[in-house]
């Protein structure tokens, strides 16, 4: 997956280096692709990421299969703090994506990967600033262990947004851009020097 990114961002865009934002399981991947090529990332946002804690999806993998909307109901009261914000279609997604073969198959394929990825290897790769944006209420992969590593690492930096759970782009969008555009705003260099 780093290699497909990175054949998007040289390859494709032309635009380097860029700010990598990353949710859950594509946050390790934006980690990973940071640390194999520091020289294209001048930043990186993650969020409710696991890797340092296991993921806590308060229902199993073989319940999630048989794809019922009381399952799916389950995994999303874990997944989002206020679950009335949800429309109903979101549940109905989340039965429908699980309920597919080759979908489980992917979740487990990467659940596997991010249980055995090296968080503290990959992060001392890294040449750029972190930013850490974490649910206060994030059931699924919680940030307290995250918020330890932060303070244990120079270069990363952690916050909460309040009443939120796993993802809080979606929960609390206007809280997640702000902290995300005071970090960019932070590690961005003027396009014009004055003297």
């Amino acid at each position: 997956m780093t290699y497909l990114l990175q054949d998007c961002l040289y390859r494709k865009s032309g635009i380097r280096p860029v700010v990598l934002v990353g949710n859950s399981m594509s946050g390790l991947i934006a980690l990973d692709f940071a640390s194999n090529f520091p020289e294209a990332v001048d930043g990186l946002i993650m969020s409710g990421s696991p890797g340092l804690v296991e993921l806590n999806a308060g229902v199993s993998l073989n319940s999630l299969r048989k794809g019922s909307m009381e399952t799916a109901q389950s995994l999303g009261n874990r997944v989002f703090y206020d679950i009335e914000k949800v429309p109903p279609r979101g549940i109905e997604d989340i039965q429908k994506i699980c309920s597919q073969p080759e979908n489980m198959k992917a979740m487990i394929k990467w659940l596997n990967i991010s249980r055995k990825y090296d968080i503290e290897s990959a992060a001392a790769q890294l040449e750029c600033p972190v930013q850490l944006i974490w649910g206060d209420h994030d059931l699924i992969t919680p940030g307290k262990e995250w918020s330890e590593f932060a303070e244990k690492n120079s270069g990363i930096t952690y916050n909460e947004v309040a009443f939120c759970g796993h993802s809080p782009m979606l929960e609390r969008p206007f809280e997640f851009i702000e902290l995300m555009s005071f970090y960019i705003n932070s590690i961005q260099q003027p396009l014009i020097q004055t003297a």
